[in-house]
């Protein structure tokens, strides 16, 4: 057998040494590849994150410009609402007394017909008559009114 002298022990081991250096540095340079390519993939997935979330800053900021637009034009339509209903209560006042004084012109030319012919209109007393919209009425009477006027030798 031969003997091993210390320096061929330290070459030896200098050898081991330096192999498992070698290998720990090239495991250790894949880590680092390895880590590197995640930071990069979560680099660009937070790049990507604060694209959208840019995008959605803007896009909320117009919401907000646009829902400001709105209350405004429901305030508009309010107002709008309110005053079409004053103005239906208006008309439904008006109506009610065009009413009251379409029926008192309509017993008027009922009374002057019989007073004229002592027997009732026909036109006037028929249930088709009732029936018509007040609009027809109107134009009924004045067609009557004038017929009425004419025999009696009034000039309107």
């Amino acid at each position: 057998m031969t003997a091993i002298t210390r320096a061929e022990v330290q070459e030896i081991v200098d050898a081991s040494a330096k192999k498992v250096i070698d290998e720990m540095s090239n495991l250790f340079a894949d880590f680092m590849g390895m880590v590197d390519k995640r930071f990069v993939a979560v680099e660009d997935r937070l790049t990507a994150i604060e694209e959208d979330i840019a995008k959605m800053k803007a896009d909320i900021e117009e919401l907000k410009g646009n829902v400001a637009t709105l209350k405004d034009d429901v305030e508009v339509l309010k107002d709008d609402v309110r005053h079409l209903r004053q103005n239906m209560r208006e008309v439904k006042t008006t109506l009610t007394t065009l009413d009251g004084r379409l029926e008192a012109l309509e017993n008027d030319v009922k009374e002057l017909y019989f007073m004229h012919t002592k027997k009732p209109n026909p036109v006037l007393a028929s249930s088709k008559y009732d029936k018509l919209p007040v609009e027809e009425k109107v134009n009924v009477l004045n067609i009557q009114v004038q017929k009425l006027a004419k025999q009696i030798g009034v000039a309107l």
